[in-house]
């Protein structure tokens, strides 16, 4: 059966030079979907991968030990742990696995201003760390290129770490004040391959130290965590997580847990492999603060769908899904109640799908 030839016109970006990228406002946390489902992966086989560029991340041989739902969504004052937080309140909060991480919103980075874990014997104890004196961590300011750092010093964090002891079937608090410095580096790129085989050709690993000494009392001497978090260019959450914490107490008694979490893979869209392998297409003009035209050619009588979506791949509005004979058409894409920031174009005609990026002005 001959293939359907159609062409669209839209002048964007060029799709070839995509060894790296720099973390920008596309990459905040604060247009994630509400829910979305992770795996919790083995970890007794695994690595983080090394530093450096064009770096290979492969888990696909990391086994899933199970699954659940994450969760974003707006601060609730009056929900536990939320009512931790009241003096100074979070924007959003993150909840993966027994995980929950909260934010502010902010337009110029991310910005994390605690966290708290369930405990995996009863989820509504917590182990609970707001940074005191309504100090936040800066995890990373836009833009945040290769080998870029970010310092946060002097951070203070109360932790309140409840224990399970199997002997007695009881629970016991490890608390203490801790401060000392959050350091983010920007320290590796390469392709990231999913414990459900789903390989992405432009990934940023960005490691998270926590480097914590008792300040006032409390039964915690030190705090050494180590997280590296890998983000895909033009999507607003990690798509993996892995979490090497190390706790010391007053006895020498090492805490030690490790973890990762790996996003469902259709969750997020490898939008770079999709342009790159699309047959260029323009839509003029771009970037535009108003109205974009989609130009394009069809050979054959075709179904057409036109949607605008968010750099998640999740669409936003559907500017045009229809029947149209053979022949040149001139589709008007109206953006004016968008948002700034960058979009996907994607063109669907009968079973063929590209996508170009696209800036709002």
């Amino acid at each position: 059966m001959k293939k359907n030839y159609f062409t669209i016109c839209l002048l964007l970006w060029s799709a070839a030079a995509f060894s790296q990228f720099t973390l920008d406002a596309t990459n905040t946390n604060t247009e994630i979907p509400t829910s979305f489902k992770i795996y919790h992966g083995d970890t007794s086989v695994f690595t983080p991968g090394t530093a450096g560029a064009n770096g290979t991340y492969d888990f696909s041989s990391i086994a899933i030990l199970d699954s659940s739902i994450a969760s974003f969504t707006a601060f609730d004052i009056s929900a536990s742990p939320d009512l931790y937080y009241q003096s100074s309140a979070p924007d959003y909060r993150l909840t993966f696995g027994i995980n929950h991480h909260f934010y502010l919103a902010n337009a110029n980075g991310l910005t994390l201003a605690g966290r708290a874990t369930s405990s995996s014997n009863n989820p509504n104890i917590y182990e609970i760390m707001p940074y005191k004196n309504n100090a936040t961590v800066s995890i990373f300011s836009y833009p945040f290129a290769f080998q870029d750092t970010e310092s946060n010093t002097g951070i203070e964090l109360d932790y309140a770490t409840v224990e399970y002891d199997e002997t007695s079937g009881n629970y016991f608090p490890v608390t203490g004040s801790v401060g000392g410095n959050v350091d983010v580096a920007y320290d590796g790129h390469g392709t990231f391959t999913t414990p459900d085989g789903k390989t992405v050709s432009n990934v940023a690993r960005i490691k998270i130290t926590e480097s914590f000494a008792k300040t006032i009392g409390g039964s915690i001497e030190t705090v050494n965590n180590v997280f590296y978090e890998y983000r895909e260019e033009f999507n607003k959450h990690w798509i993996a997580r892995i979490e090497n914490l190390s706790i010391t107490t007053n006895g020498g008694t090492v805490l030690a847990r490790k973890n990762n979490y790996f996003v469902e893979s259709s969750v997020f869209v490898n939008v770079n492999e999709l342009i790159a392998n699309s047959t260029p297409f323009v839509t003029y003009p771009n970037p535009t603060n108003s109205e974009a035209m989609c130009k394009f050619e069809l050979n054959n009588n075709s179904k057409v769908k036109i949607t605008i979506t968010n750099i998640l791949g999740h669409e936003v509005v559907a500017v045009s899904e229809t029947n149209m004979p053979k022949g040149q058409y001139n589709i008007p894409i109206n953006l004016n109640n968008f948002a700034a920031g960058y979009y996907l174009v994607k063109l669907q005609v009968n079973n063929d799908i590209q996508a170009q990026k696209i800036q709002k002005l």
